[in-house]
């Protein structure tokens, strides 16, 4: 008998397919589900999950504009596809909070999140969490 393999999130790691998929879901922002057919969707979907730690280890060599770029797709994601709601979970939380160390956030940035999200959350987190 042998042993079956469990998927464990905590183990699981961003790909370059990720990193794709983020960049044609930006280009395509304006379309339907931002471009994304279903299984991309659920190639895309696993990373929403991910620690704020990890996604702050994957982005720690960006440019302020890449994490702008990645806070904007995130959060249309999150709005515009069932299954990528997080709520406080949120990676857009941990990018805003790494901008607002790194070099300050673009003036015009909390302002284009609270348009283009219902999450009550973003972009500071849960007052909760900041306790």
């Amino acid at each position: 008998m042998t042993e079956v393999d469990q998927w464990d999130p905590s183990q699981a790691d961003f790909s370059s397919k990720h990193e794709d998929l983020l960049r044609k879901a930006y280009a395509k922002q304006h379309e339907t589900n931002c471009g994304l057919s279903m299984a991309e969707q659920n190639d895309l979907r696993p990373i929403f999950g991910f620690s704020h730690e990890k996604w702050l280890a994957w982005v720690r060599e960006e440019s302020t504009e890449t994490i702008v770029g990645l806070i904007k797709i995130l959060t249309l994601l999150e709005e515009k596809i069932d299954g990528f709601k997080v709520g406080s979970k949120s990676p857009v939380i941990p990018l805003f909070q790494l901008l607002r160390r790194r070099s300050g956030v673009p003036q015009d940035l909390v302002p284009w999140i609270k348009q283009h999200s219902r999450n009550r959350f973003l972009p500071y987190g849960s007052l909760a969490d900041r306790l």
